[in-house]
């Protein structure tokens, strides 16, 4: 008869539900975007909320000193602000102005738009309790997720533990059947039937093994690492 291949291995591994939830809620993209969206609605509320609160401004200006200055030179003899004046004669001016400082403080209070502000706040108030249901709805169905998941890896876990058991079994009543035909006291359809049962404990051990490969595949997934 035909050998079955068990050269899949598998080692069962000590998984943390705790640590798995916090994966998931970390790098799952549904979650991430659930909580952004929750974090966006709160924004907006407290948004709306300031809109019933006085708004308070102030502004300032200054304007610097402007200064000039001017030289004056007579290439001739003259008068100048009914003065004598010699030829070669230099004269400088020199005017400034004073510094202008303005300020101002006001306090603006739209009180004509209080059913507007009220609705915005009613909006932004409805926005955040959906986005809220939303993600705690998420949140729960990971959980609920990431037990199930775990618990079908120990159910596949102890299955390949009892495949185990059973080929261990199974080799042992070949060995015996097959003493037992080399004297006589068992017969070709015996051992046949011994054969077989082994074939196919090795054969539920393999299935046991791909069990778990997929089950672990699924918690990559479930948390946020598989595609």
């Amino acid at each position: 008869m035909g050998e079955v291949d068990t050269v899949l291995t598998a080692e069962a591994q000590a998984y943390d539900e705790a640590q798995i939830l916090a994966e998931a809620e970390a790098a799952r993209p549904d979650l991430k975007s659930a909580k952004a969206d929750w974090d966006a609605a709160r924004a907006s509320l407290r948004a709306a909320n300031y809109l019933r609160l006085p708004a308070l401004f102030a502004r300032g200006s200054v304007t610097l000193s402007p200064i000039s200055t001017s030289t004056t030179t007579f290439d001739e003899a003259g008068s100048y602000g009914g003065f004598p004046v010699a030829a070669g004669t230099k004269y400088s001016t020199r005017s400034e102005a004073d510094r202008a400082y303005t300020g101002e403080i006001g306090l603006t209070w739209n009180l004509f738009s209080g059913f507007g502000t009220e609705g915005s706040i009613a909006s932004s108030r409805a926005r955040v309790m959906r986005a809220k249901d939303n993600y705690e709805a998420l949140h729960r169905n990971l959980a609920s997720e990431v037990e199930q998941t775990l618990l079908t890896y120990r159910e596949v876990v102890a299955a390949y533990g009892v495949a185990q058991r059973a080929v261990e079994s199974a080799e042992e009543n070949m060995k015996l059947t097959q003493q037992k035909y080399n004297v006589g006291s068992a017969t070709i359809l015996d051992l046949i039937d011994a054969q077989v049962q082994l074939q196919q404990a090795e054969s539920d051990i393999v299935s046991a093994l791909a069990g778990i490969r997929v089950v672990e595949a699924t918690v990559e997934k479930v948390r946020g690492r598989g595609d």
